[in-house]
């Protein structure tokens, strides 16, 4: 047999018969690149009609759903996903009920896994594995470059960003991150599209900015910023052309800065937000604000104020300051110009 059809027999193997040995997981799981490697080479982008793309993605997807909860970083974990970063080059397009369960499998697999900090090889399972999963999330982005293909990712990552698991956290923030940074240099990505949930995502990131955890603030903002090019191309402007997105005071407590910063966010933004995406953004701003996590509830005060043009009410406050005056500030900013009215309309407390 041609390594090619000896692929396909190992795949249709496994699916009619469902093998529960890990040895032929693995072997189906590895069948899958020289399989899409041969169809590549005779020019075709499918592995119709000799395997169905849906049945070999539902597949995975079991494989990963069985992965004991709170297991190590596994070989059949790994292969799962470099098998689903094959398929993507694949068509046809998977349907999306499918496709949403397989992100909510990898994401749930990747970002749950355990730390363990006393391995020092770059190589180690639990470091490689995000990285994978980046890639795969990237190879699902290209298959339709654009804002809604974006938003159906994200909208699954960013589930995560407020997991009480601060390494849950902080590994969604990274993935997201590392998408947007995918979807600013991919020349055909389509940003023409208007694109509301911009707002959304573009505060999900911001109540992260000056995050305590040096590593999820520094994510935050880099995705914040990805997300502003992207707004400044919807707007035909480059990021040249635009004032900073972020204070550079040097002389200034770290604190401050800090607050500059994410009071920043809402007024750059301000500035080239649609009325959708201004919604949107306050939409995830203003429930952020009775957050139980402390540091989203004073960015979510910031971010609301800011992006209402009223940020100036809580200058010279640090952010203990703030803290303070939390739940004072939660009754007055109800008399700002313009809230009870936006509160009203997007139906929120």
């Amino acid at each position: 047999m041609t390594t090619e059809e000896a692929a396909l027999k190992v795949i249709r193997e496994q699916l009619q018969g469902r093998d529960k040995d890990e040895g032929q997981q693995l072997r189906f799981l590895r069948a899958i690149y020289p399989a899409c490697l041969a169809a590549q080479d005779r020019g075709q982008d499918t592995l119709e009609p000799h395997c169905c793309k849906a049945a070999v993605v539902e597949r995975i997807v079991e494989l990963i759903e069985e992965l004991p909860k709170d297991s190590p970083p596994s070989a059949i974990l790994a292969s799962c996903l470099a098998a689903v970063g094959n398929l993507s080059t694949m068509k046809p397009a998977l349907e999306p009920e499918l496709e949403s369960r397989l992100l909510r499998a990898a994401l749930g697999s990747v970002f749950s896994l355990g730390t363990e900090t006393d391995a020092t090889d770059i190589q180690a399972p639990h470091k490689v594995m995000p990285e994978l999963l980046d890639a795969v999330l990237g190879n699902l982005l290209a298959e339709s470059p654009d804002a809604d293909r974006l938003h159906f990712i994200l909208e699954h990552v960013n589930r995560w960003i407020v997991s009480r698991v601060p390494q849950e956290r902080a590994r969604a923030i990274k993935s997201s991150t590392a998408l947007l940074r995918f979807a600013v240099t991919l020349p055909e990505f389509d940003i023409s599209a208007e694109f509301p949930r911009l707002g959304q995502h573009v505060a999900q990131l911001a109540l992260f900015v000056s995050y305590p955890d040096e590593d999820i603030s520094q994510q935050a903002m880099e995705g914040t910023y990805r997300l502003y090019q992207l707004l400044l191309e919807q707007r035909g402007l480059s990021i040249h052309e635009v004032e900073d997105l972020w204070c550079h005071d040097w002389y200034s407590d770290s604190r401050l800065l800090g607050y500059k910063n994410t009071a920043r966010v809402g007024e750059v933004f301000g500035k080239f937000f649609s009325a959708g995406q201004r919604k949107c953004f306050l939409k995830t701003a203003v429930p952020a604000i009775y957050a139980p996590l402390l540091g989203i509830s004073q960015a979510g005060l910031l971010l609301t104020y800011a992006i209402l043009g009223e940020a100036e009410q809580l200058l010279g406050y640090t952010l203990e300051d703030i803290t303070a005056k939390l739940m004072g500030q939660l009754r007055s900013i109800r008399q700002l110009h313009q809230v009870p009215e936006v509160l009203q309309g997007l139906g929120l407390p």
